[in-house]
């Protein structure tokens, strides 16, 4: 079991622990509370660092980098723009124009399926 597998209080302990009170007398910011408060912390930023967006709603660059290595066919749609009919004017109906809508990065399943067929 290496360094990485160890809770880090328990590393800190078994590791640093005697280092610390020979030194410093104290474990002082390696106690229990702190150490805990700061691996939580660690650990809430590794979260929002793999989430699929920040707070202003946009895609993380990480987040699109575990998407573009997991599926390439999915790399390959994103940024692209699909064209769909939509009607010009209620009062015309039978005149449709072409415009483009902007893909999202991040597709469900359901619509990857219609999307492939």
């Amino acid at each position: 079991m290496g360094w990485a597998d160890e809770v880090l209080y328990l590393h800190m302990m078994a590791h640093h622990g005697p280092q610390m009170l020979r030194l410093h007398g104290w474990l002082g910011q390696f106690s229990c509370e702190t150490t805990e408060l700061h691996n939580k912390s660690l650990q809430r930023t590794a979260a929002n660092a793999m989430s699929k967006t920040n707070q202003s709603g946009q895609l993380t660059k990480r987040k699109l980098t575990v998407l573009a290595n997991a599926d390439k066919q999915l790399d390959s749609n994103l940024g692209k723009r699909r064209q769909y009919k939509a009607r010009r004017a209620i009062d015309d109906p039978g005149i449709e124009v072409e415009r483009r809508k902007r893909v999202k990065a991040y597709h469900g399943g359901a619509q990857l399926k219609r999307e492939r067929a």
